[in-house]
């Protein structure tokens, strides 16, 4: 049974959520590419480009607990993904490209936003798991952890790039 007596899971509901999730991680990867293809050449390149990775393999993992439930993303819903992530193209966190200054600061900030909401979404799944067998409790306690070791790393990143970012000379 995928309930315990807490009550039944609305499989409809919880659809819509991952779908919404799914089409969020589509664009997130795609800034994170975003931001390690513009960070490359520095010292910070390496860093990000792990994160860039991590984020990859969290969407992958993603899409397959919609799988293991049996949901299909919405023709809709794989439209408008596909539009966010082309979008993403653009980057919207930092569309003049720029690492120094306002515009790099911002994106990283975005960047551990993004990070966040997606702790909030392993987060909420755990707290299902505890009545819907169907969720692996002990899978999203590690992308939790996940989540926050790469919230840390960007705010590591923010910070040290910070002092370098609000000087005259931003030359990174």
């Amino acid at each position: 049974m995928a309930d315990t007596q807490a009550g039944k899971t609305d499989d409809e509901l919880l659809s819509a959520y991952l779908q919404d999730h799914i089409m969020a991680a589509d664009s997130g990867a795609k800034v994170f590419d975003e931001a390690r293809k513009l960070w490359a050449d520095t010292p910070y390149g390496e860093r990000i480009q792990g994160l860039s990775a991590d984020i990859e393999a969290d969407r992958q993992e993603l899409r397959a607990i919609g799988r293991s439930l049996g949901m299909q993303l919405s023709p809709i819903k794989t439209v408008v993904s596909r539009v966010g992530r082309t979008l993403s193209h653009l980057n919207p966190l930092n569309p003049t490209g720029s690492r120094s200054g306002l515009p790099g600061q911002l994106e990283l900030e975005g960047l551990h936003t993004a990070v966040a909401g997606k702790e909030c979404l392993w987060r909420t799944l755990e707290r299902i798991a505890q009545r819907d067998t169907r969720i692996n409790a002990e899978q999203q306690k590690r992308l939790i952890e996940r989540a926050e070791d790469q919230q840390n790393r960007i705010m590591e990143l923010v910070l040290e790039t910070a002092e370098i970012r609000f000087r005259e000379d931003k030359s990174l």
